[in-house]
């Protein structure tokens, strides 16, 4: 699996069309508590689609890098 950095071309993989660039990334640890101890970080993606369609965040897991 190809590596995301900030400006690639991503897509969501159940929604293809709506393709967009990578604006930053974070990573956010869960406040969550279980019996083995807390649960691992994740990424979140910002990514700008085209002008018209809102700027979403997505966990890293859900996004394809686009060939350009």
């Amino acid at each position: 699996m190809a590596q995301i950095r900030v400006g690639d071309r991503v897509a969501p993989i159940m929604a293809m069309h709506l393709e967009g660039r990578v604006v930053s990334m974070e990573v956010r640890k869960h406040k969550t508590m279980l019996v083995g101890g807390t649960l691992s970080s994740t990424t979140y993606v910002t990514v700008e689609h085209a002008p018209g369609i809102p700027t979403a965040v997505y966990r890293i897991g859900v996004l394809m890098r686009l060939d350009d």
